[in-house]
């Protein structure tokens, strides 16, 4: 699902199986949220979804709103690399500023990467080492 800038999607009991998104611009194994759009996920699932860049599930634009609400998320991730070459290198000083954790725990679960941007490779972040 590509959803344009300025959209409204409310998905209710939608499941995604084996999602994939590639390329140099793949964000949003599943459903990319453009810029100022609004996303409702209701009793849903996802499974097996892959993008390799950021949001192995769901990519949410900049300024966009995402509520989810029992919905399941299982075996989600993302590509490490932002270009297929090169090797990422997550920062090895950053910690999370509310739970403490380092890249190396976001790198090992990416699924849990949350709508923030972080410097880590399994988040879409880190550099070109």
């Amino acid at each position: 699902v590509h959803m344009s800038p300025n959209t409204s999607l409310s998905l209710i009991y939608t499941h995604f199986l084996n999602c994939q998104v590639s390329g140099p611009s793949s964000k949003g194994g599943a459903i990319f949220v453009g810029a100022h759009s609004n996303l409702v996920v209701e009793t849903s699932s996802f499974k097996n979804c892959f993008s390799e860049y950021s949001g192995g599930c769901i990519h949410a634009d900049e300024l966009s709103n995402v509520a989810i609400d029992a919905t399941l998320f299982e075996k989600a991730s993302v590509g490490t690399c932002h270009h297929p070459i090169t090797r990422c290198v997550s920062d090895s000083s950053w910690r999370d500023p509310l739970i403490g954790d380092d890249c190396s725990y976001y790198d090992a679960h990416p699924e849990v990467c949350g709508w923030q941007a972080k410097p880590c490779c399994g988040c879409g972040g880190g550099g070109v080492g």
